[in-house]
């Protein structure tokens, strides 16, 4: 990303690079330290593959960094693959909510189906 940032006219003095996380949280919360540490960070860019802004931007706030994304050229036919990734991904990410969520919606779907077919009135 370093180098993509570099092609994209980004003075190299203005990014901070960090290579000991191994995902995309972690990236977050080790990337405020160092910020933290450099010079505080007003304007906070992160750089990531075009498709994986959107969950790279749920991170960077749940590390408490109020950052803009902009995204690297993904080849179109690994389209299909990412986006089936970064989905799955959310999905776990916020795993506890779709299940209190799915249950809920269950019990009002057989609520409302047993007073359709008059087993409750």
């Amino acid at each position: 990303m370093k180098n993509y940032l570099l092609t994209q006219g980004i003075n190299e003095d203005n990014i901070i690079v960090e290579n000991k996380s191994v995902n995309t949280l972690e990236n977050m919360k080790f990337s405020k330290k160092l910020i933290e540490n450099d010079k505080g960070g007003k304007n906070i860019i992160f750089s990531t593959t075009n498709y994986h802004v959107f969950r790279s931007g749920i991170y960077a706030r749940q590390a408490g960094i109020d950052a803009y994304g902009i995204g690297s050229k993904t080849k179109w036919y690994f389209w299909p693959n990412a986006f089936v990734r970064e989905f799955a991904a959310l999905l776990v990410s916020r795993k506890k909510g779709h299940i209190v969520n799915t249950v809920f919606l269950l019990v009002i779907s057989i609520v409302c189906g047993l007073i359709n077919y008059g087993f409750v009135k």
